[in-house]
């Protein structure tokens, strides 16, 4: 970055807040990143959610080094009450793009409706964060019949998550 090996220390208390920095950061450009997805997909609610869920996949694979930091567990350990946690707000700022989409597609009946709409976005995200650390560890394509596209398996996934949780 061209300053001396300290300049950060005139910036931020300790290595701490530099790395809560970082992934305040980071969060707050995935969340541009799902909006942008969201805003941009064609067709229906669902179909935008569904589109959020592969731009969360590539964001990872764009910016490995970033999606790992920001879920390093000591930035998501419970504070003392009243202390703000900058990480965890930029979390839930993130997610809520993800609980929207989930909430209006309930709302025009294209998923199921009798399970609470925070459950189906952690089972939504605990598919994609899934297949994003799958993906940069390199753990899947072996697993595959025959070599794919990142970016496509991505599609792949979030079509059999949209299958479990459309309404019948």
């Amino acid at each position: 970055a061209g300053v001396s090996h300290n300049a950060p220390y005139h910036h931020f208390a300790d290595k701490a807040a530099l790395v809560e920095a970082l992934a305040v950061e980071n969060f707050e450009i995935l969340e541009r990143d799902l909006r942008e997805a969201y805003g941009q997909a064609e067709g229906t609610s669902l179909d935008k959610l569904l589109a959020t869920g592969v731009a969360y996949v590539r964001f990872a694979l764009r910016h490995p080094a970033a999606f790992r930091l920001m879920f390093r567990p000591e930035l998501h350990q419970h504070r003392v009450e009243n202390e703000s946690d900058a990480v965890e707000l930029a979390g839930y700022e993130t997610n809520d793009i993800l609980l929207r989409g989930m909430r209006l597609s309930q709302q025009e009946g294209l998923i199921v409706t009798d399970m609470d709409v925070r459950l189906l976005s952690i089972a939504a995200w605990s598919t994609m964060h899934g297949l994003a650390i799958l993906l940069l560890d390199n753990s899947v394509q072996k697993l595959l019949p025959a070599p794919q596209d990142d970016e496509q398996l991505a599609r792949y996934v979030t079509q059999i998550l949209s299958d479990g949780i459309r309404r019948r």
